[in-house]
């Protein structure tokens, strides 16, 4: 059976790697193209490598064929496009060079070709051009498109000519012009696939192979064979088996082309092994396979190829359930968990990858081709092993032939003389134990004549005599001497038996026959009835035997007549026997030729037919003889019915209740025949009993439970004379009478109907009023195994049989005494337990609980009877979460003591649990620190609330100790300190040193030394020192304090803010307060000075006696003077627009001499003026440069009136323009004051003069620099100056690029052409009168038609009236404003021609757009040039919003 049962586990095996093969090769050949497309995209997104449109992309395109992609065919970009986003593997070649491109999908198929954009397809695919090439040109040439299917094709992709298959189309791809220029492979890779197909068509002629492996060697040459039809995979095997010491690998079969050279046998452990043995040791001790190019003898070898194998893999061959995990072990031991077997040696394809697929598929034909030899060698043993039984059966019949025969002889001199004995001896003690010892001594003498009649039945050497028998009669016979105990058992006993003709037995086997069958009903029959017939049935004589006892259940029908076999769980008088009496009786009815029936059912009792053939021509005729007269009576039924009358007890009237048998009961006999009966020990035996070393368990009460009547008469005998003694003769009749009278001790036989003596143990302990009584098992099972399965059950001894009466007193003494002492001890434990006042208790190894303390059941709330015996889990259920689950086990598996702090939430305390693992589980201690974890928890608050503040503080703190050394630093004091690696325990001096200076760090010292001496703080607002480590200054608010340390020691606590930010801003915005009231008394100056003249010139203008020369030149004072002033506020205003970001550019192509010129031409009066020489490097006149003109010339107007003001008269100036590439440079040079070297940093800062106390310093704001540094860098320029020192010059130099912008300039118009003024209605709007009047008398008399208003509901009223062609109207008015006038001007009737024009001091652009949108058709900013106002009247509105629209446009277009 066993051989069988590894054999269809081996075949499981096989099976199970087919099915495994089957389902790869299926999801090979499903795999979808998307799936290994995405399969294909993962490791490039993985390593971060750009995807085909990435690289199509950035590529130079323009050094291929395919020229720059810009200038490619719309064809070719679908294509390619299209291309690139599919998923599906796609590669392209276009063009007379059929230049290569590619999709991701495609590029796993390119291998290691990873160079391949933008070369000829020929050079991609050099290797396999002879099939591609003619391909692409027959699609090129005719247009019509190829297929493939499953086409080999070695590629070169990995660095070798590798075995691929692959499933393509070529299609044309079209250009614009219609006609074929490239070509489109669509492709799927099969190899995959195709390889799948192939191993598992080997591994099915592989699984075929084993069905006719029955030996190893050939299953070995089959293994071979099978694969030998894979060369493509598998260019050559090898099998090497382990001998049995492990220590010599033997070639057991391959197909290698040089096999003649492999060695027969290779040592694994020779001192000089060769390769092969040392890749075999290898494999062994690592239980893996392993890779190698170089075998002796193996390789190189040639393959089915071109190239030679070069590469092999030796795989270790597995015992099934063998692990691959090693031990290191003597060399000749398998080390390995189910042990290595052998190896088996493939070589590598030279043209594939070895990859994981290749390496699956030589582990699964290793481990099946280790399934079929392990198959194959189970057949083999076990064809072994059934030789081997078959003569172990031999030898063992013999065995029990011999045996048998030698213990008749000293039974029958034990038998004789006890038969004398017993027939001489009269008195009533003795006589009790003669008699018991003769039926004890004649039943064994019936056990061994059955097996050795057994044992010659089997050895074919049994005497049979067939005589010619009244079988009727004989039967009869029989049959009565069971009647007696059948029925003094309570049974129906019937014997019915009829022949009307002889029937040839052998009378002494058809005696043992039928007592056997009898036997067994009486045995299993305990309510009832039994019937023995005997009739003629047919040719045959029926004997049937027939029973309502405990039956048989269905499924041990067929091994009833097996030798030995016996029904588990039948209830009986007893479970006495061998075993072998069944199978006995169908052995002795086959010798008569007959046969033996049996049915049965549980609960309803069972029927045995035995069928004898009448006559005699069945039999052998050298064994019958003639009828012979019986003399004698019948010894063998005589004994069969004693030992069954001894199932009955000694108990009279099956009383349910067994009192104790004192021992005054027991010197009573039942009665005077051979019968179950109780009698007396003898007296000598009884006084020996009564051991006076326990004394103190004399009166103790047994139990004595035993189905042998004999046994449990004579042990109660013993046991009387020291204890109250009651008896039971099966398991349940012993736990009743337990639960009845409580006993001391239990002392119970094992094999026992109903219950036996191991479930009687098992009730006991599960009872929890019984499972502290201590059982002491009997048994005839000797050896340790037996006994330790007796202790393992819960038996406190194990006595085994047979045993001396002293022996038995000893040991019931013994353990009735340890028991009073262990219950002592419990008592002392008690009240121990009762005086601890934590919790306390034990666990067992399935953490129930057996011992508590009363803290923890109050703690618990439960009763001892409700905890006992049961899992702590179930009693407090939060111990399985709160963490004392998960420590128990460690604690348990460890066998270490745990201690840990425990919450329980239900009554919110806490405990210090302690566990200590025992030997048969642990003890736990818990002490309540509920009280204690509060105030720790109130410590670690309050520890939280300072960390807090000491971590999330804006101040930086650090804690020094008594010797000054750091303690502790908070984050924020962290950046103070600098790199410092080891802060931590430094000196305060030595890190006060590195950061300050000698002096300043040892006046911190002595502040922290006399502030920890005499607990006086110290503080100091602001303290600037230079910082050693940082080359800068810096300024810190510190103070110190003093503070108690954990170690009742004074340490210092210091806080510190750096605010030297707070100092620069403090600095700086002095400095700005100052340079802002130098620029007010400047600007006051500057203001004042326009005004003197313009005072002065008023005051002449108001003299009677005016002379035309002095009305001119007043004239010319006051436009002079309001000029300079506009400058001021206009350069004002730019500088703000330019700090602000609100200023913007109106940039328009100009020639960048007109710019030069007309900065010249406005700075050319300064110079004049103080007679400077002027030299100008104008630029050619087609230089042309993007940017406002007005702002432009303004910067160099700046620059040259700088280098005016600050050179002495007559000085010379020079202004240099350079082209460069794209940029343009403008310096300004001259021989003045020049500039010190501090100077640049504030040369262009707003108000700064550098010497404006000087005498050569002719006034001005200080903010010219500052605008042209604004507004060159809003032209995206840079300004700089030079000077070589003092008095010697400066040089200004701009740097602008040169940008000409796609759209045009806007049309100007010529001033050339405007027609002259006309006299216009012009109504000026003012709420300033002297503003008003000035100007419309300056218009009235310019000849025009004025009207004033100084309201603007003044002004909408004249307005109606008037009916004005120009409206001059200020925004700043109360009342309505300037814009509510605008809107209600445009919604008069016949106000399509009027043009309103806003006169404010408003001139951001922001401004200009609500002008505009609120319907003024133009914007000027005050002061007015008059010039300016007098062009405007002149002006029609559709020419002014044209214009306006023009500039509108360029601004938003950036320009």
């Amino acid at each position: 059976m066993t051989g069988e049962g590894e054999r269809n586990d081996g075949s499981a095996a096989r099976q199970h790697v087919i099915r495994t093969v089957v389902d790869e090769a299926i999801a090979a050949v499903g795999q979808s193209v998307q799936q290994r497309a995405h399969d294909a995209q993962q490791p490039r997104e993985a390593s971060g490598a750009p995807g085909m449109a990435e690289l199509v992309n950035a590529f130079d395109w323009s050094t291929t064929p395919l020229g720059a992609y810009d200038s490619w065919p719309h064809g070719l970009k679908s294509v390619v496009r299209l291309m690139l986003a599919s998923r599906y593997a796609m590669w392209l070649a276009w063009g007379p060079e059929l230049t290569f491109l590619c999709n991701d999908a495609y590029r796993p198929t390119l291998g290691a070709k990873q160079q391949f954009i933008g070369l000829p397809a020929r050079d991609v695919w050099t290797e396999v051009w002879t099939e591609a090439g003619p391909r692409i040109d027959h699609v090129l040439a005719t247009g019509e498109a190829t297929w493939d299917e499953n086409l080999l094709l070695f590629l070169e992709r990995n660095g070798f000519k590798e075995e691929t298959y692959h499933t393509f189309s070529y299609g044309p791809v079209h250009g614009d012009s219609g006609a074929v220029e490239g070509m489109l492979c669509v492709v799927t890779e099969d190899t995959r696939r195709m390889l799948s197909e192939r191993r598992l068509a080997s591994v099915a002629r592989l699984s075929g192979s084993a069905r006719t492996a029955q030996s190893v060697a050939g299953a070995c040459d089959e293994i071979v064979a099978a694969l030998d039809g894979n060369r493509h995979d598998l260019p050559f095997v090898a099998l090497y088996l382990l001998g049995a010491d492990g220590a010599c690998a033997h070639k057991a079969a391959s197909n290698h082309p040089d096999i003649a050279r492999l060695a027969a046998d290779i040592p694994l452990h020779a001192s000089h092994a060769d390769s092969l043995a040392a890749a075999f040791a290898e494999a062994v001790r690592t239980g893996a396979p392993l890779d190698a190019y170089s075998l002796d003898g193996l390789l190189p070898a040639p393959s089915i190829w071109p190239d030679p194998v070069t590469r092999a893999t030796v795989v270790p061959l597995m015992r099934s359930g063998a692990g691959t995990s090693v031990t290191s072990g003597t060399p000749g031991t398998n080390s390995l968990p189910g042990g290595c077997t052998g190896f088996l040696v493939v070589g590598l394809s030279p043209r594939l990858v070895f990859d994981d697929d290749y390496r699956r598929f030589i582990d699964l034909v290793a481990a099946q081709a280790g399934g079929i030899i392990e198959g194959a060698r189970a057949a083999q043993t076990e064809r072994l092993r059934l030789e081997q039984l078959a003569a172990l059966d031999r030898a063992k019949t013999a065995f029990f032939s011999n045996v048998s025969h030698e213990l008749r002889t000293p039974l029958m001199l034990m038998l004789s003389p006890l038969d004398d004995l017993v027939a001489a001896d009269r008195d009533p003690e003795r006589l009790a134990l003669l008699r018991l010892a003769r039926r004890s001594g004649h039943r064994l003498l019936r056990l061994v004549n059955s097996l050795l009649d057994f044992a010659r039945i089997e050895a074919g050497r049994i005497e049979v005599c067939y005589e010619p028998t009244d079988l009727a009669r004989l039967t009869q016979e029989v049959a009565s001497t069971f009647r007696p105990a059948i029925e003094r058992g309570g049974l129906a006993f019937r014997v019915q038996c009829r022949m009307d003709e002889p029937v040839y037995v052998d009378r002494q086997m058809w005696e043992k026959i039928v007592l056997n069958l009898l036997s067994n009903a009486f045995k299993f029959t305990l309510t009832g009835r039994i019937a023995v017939s005997l009739a003629r049935h047919g040719a045959h004589a029926l004997l049937t035997v027939e029973d309502s006892g405990a039956g048989i259940p269905e499924h041990e029908m067929p091994h009833l007549f097996e030798r030995f076999h016996r029904v588990e769980g039948a209830h009986g008088r007893t479970q006495e026997g061998s075993g072998i009496g069944l199978a006995f009786v169908h052995e002795l009815v086959k010798l008569h030729g007959g046969a033996i029936e049996a049915w049965s059912a549980p609960g309803q009792g069972s029927r045995f037919m035995v069928s004898l053939p009448l006559g005699s021509a069945h039999l052998d005729v050298a064994r019958l003889r003639e009828a012979t007269s019986r003399n004698g009576g019948m010894p063998v039924a005589a004994a069969f019915a004693a030992e069954a009358a001894g199932w009955l007890g000694t108990e009279q009237g099956g009383a349910p209740e067994i009192p104790p048998m004192p021992a005054e009961l027991a010197k009573s006999a039942i009665g005077e025949t051979d019968g179950p009966r109780m009698e007396p020990a003898a007296s000598a035996l009884a006084g020996g009993l009564r051991d006076r070393r326990f004394a103190t368990t004399f009166g103790a009460r047994v139990l004595l439970v035993d189905d042998n009547a004999d046994m449990r008469a004579y042990l109660g005998t013993l046991l009387a004379s020291a204890y109250q003694v009651d008896l039971a003769a099966d398991g349940a009749q012993a736990l009743d009478a337990a639960r009845r009278n409580r006993p001391d001790l239990i002392v119970s036989d094992v094999m026992m109907p109903r219950l036996d003596g191991f479930g009687l143990v098992a009730e006991v302990r599960c009872d929890p009023a019984l499972r502290g009584i201590p059982v002491i098992l009997l048994s005839a099972r000797a050896g340790e195994e037996a006994r330790i399965e007796g202790l393992d059950a819960g038996a406190d001894d194990y006595l085994v049989k047979p045993f001396s009466a002293r022996e038995l007193a000893a040991r019931v003494g013994a353990l009735l005494e340890r028991t009073q002492i262990r219950r002592a001890n419990e008592q002392l434990l008690e009240l121990a337990l009762s005086s601890i006042q934590d919790q306390f208790f034990l666990l067992d190894h399935e953490a129930r609980l057996t011992l508590v303390n009363p803290r923890f059941l109050e703690v618990a709330g439960v009763s001892a009877v409700q905890a006992l015996g049961q899992r702590l889990v179930d009693i407090c259920p939060e111990t399985a979460a709160n963490g004392f689950a998960a420590a128990l086990n460690d604690a348990l598996a460890a066998r270490e003591v745990r201690q840990f702090e425990t919450f329980c939430a239900v009554t919110n305390r806490w405990f210090d649990t302690r566990i200590y693992p025992a030997a048969e589980g642990a003890a736990v201690l818990m002490t309540e620190i509920t009280e204690r974890k509060h105030a720790q928890e109130a410590i670690r608050l309050r520890t939280a609330q300072f960390e807090t503040l000491m971590n999330e503080a804006p101040l930086g703190v650090y804690l020094v100790d008594r010797d000054l050394r750091i303690r502790e630093v908070n984050p924020a004091a962290r950046p103070f300190f600098g790199d410092a690696p080891q802060l931590i325990g430094e000196d305060v001096g030595v890190v006060m040193r590195r950061v300050w200076n000698a002096a300043y760090a040892q006046e911190i010292v002595d502040i922290f030394r006399r502030t920890l001496e005499t607990g006086q703080p110290y503080h100091t607002p602001e303290r600037i020192e230079a910082r050693r480590d940082r080359d800068t200054s810096e300024c810190y608010e510190w103070e110190v304090h003093r503070t108690p340390l954990p170690d009742d020691s004074f340490g210092l606590v210091c806080y510190f803010r750096d605010i030297s930010a707070h100092v620069r801003v403090r600095q700086q915005l002095e400095e700005a307060d100052h340079q802002k009231d130098a620029f007010l008394a400047t600007l006051s100056h500057e203001l004042r000075n326009p005004l003197a003249p313009i005072r002065s010139a008023a005051a002449i203008l108001a003299s009677a006696s005016l002379t035309p020369a002095q009305l001119g030149w007043a004239t010319d004072v006051i436009r002079r003077q309001v000029t300079h002033m506009s400058g001021l506020l206009d350069d004002l205003l730019d500088l703000a627009r330019i700090t602000c970001g609100k200023l913007d550019l109106r940039r328009d192509v100009v020639s960048l001499a007109s710019v030069i010129q007309t900065a010249v031409e406005a700075s050319r009066p300064l110079l004049e003026r103080k007679h400077h020489a002027l030299v100008v490097h104008a630029p050619l006149p087609d230089v042309l440069i993007d940017a406002d003109a007005l702002r432009l010339a303004q910067v160099v107007s700046n620059l040259l009136n700088n280098a005016g003001k600050y050179t002495d008269p007559g000085g010379h100036i020079e202004l240099r323009i350079a082209v460069a590439d794209d940029t343009v440079e403008l310096a300004v040079k001259d021989d003045g004051i020049g500039l010190p070297p501090d100077a640049h940093e504030r040369l262009f800062a707003m108000f700064s003069q550098i010497d404006a106390s000087s005498l050569r310093a002719e006034g001005g704001l200080g903010i010219g620099l500052a605008l042209s540094k604004g507004l060159v860098r809003l032209h995206g320029g840079t300004i700089d100056a030079r000077s070589a020192g003092v008095n010697l010059g400066s040089e200004f130099r701009v740097s602008l690029p040169i940008v000409v912008p796609t759209h045009r300039a806007r049309t100007s118009i010529d001033k050339a052409i405007i027609a002259p003024p006309d006299a216009r209605r012009v109504l000026v709007v003012d709420d300033n009168r002297d503003a008003a009047e000035s100007l419309a008398l300056l218009l009235s008399i310019a000849g025009h038609d004025v009207r004033v208003a100084h309201a603007g509901e003044e002004a909408l009223a004249l307005a109606g009236v008037f009916r004005p062609q120009t409206v001059l109207l200020d925004l700043g008015m109360p009342g309505l404003s300037g814009y509510d006038v605008a809107r209600a001007l445009r919604a008069m009737p016949d106000s399509a021609d009027m043009v309103v024009v806003a006169l404010t001091g408003w001139g951001q652009e922001e401004d200009r757009r609500k002008t505009g949108a609120a319907g003024f058709d133009w914007h000027i900013t005050k002061p007015a040039d008059p010039e300016q106002i007098m062009r405007l009247l002149t002006r029609s509105r559709a020419e002014l919003l044209g214009e306006r629209g023009d500039a509108l446009g360029v601004l938003r277009r950036g320009g």
